[in-house]
């Protein structure tokens, strides 16, 4: 019974890791660094299962700063609350 659970707990262990890697996917040589895509495992809100999505780093970046831009805003507004 006990090795069961074992088996069970380092299976359970492997998923999470493998699911929290950041895979870049080799492109061309010589290309530009900024396109080279970057894949991660996400999970969608509500859901349990995951899926891979892949996307530059010039998309990255950008997100990035829209979310930031988007939080400095609803503060000014008064919208969002940090104590």
């Amino acid at each position: 019974m006990m090795r069961i659970a074992a088996l069970r707990c380092t299976a359970l262990a492997l998923a999470f890791a493998g699911c929290a890697s950041l895979r870049p996917v080799p492109g061309r040589p010589g290309a530009d660094p900024d396109e080279e895509r970057i894949c991660v495992m996400e999970r969608a809100t509500g859901s349990h299962q995951f899926q891979e999505v892949c996307r530059t780093r010039a998309q990255i970046e950008r997100e990035r700063d829209e979310a930031e831009e988007m939080l400095h805003r609803g503060i000014q507004r008064g919208e969002i609350v940090i104590y």
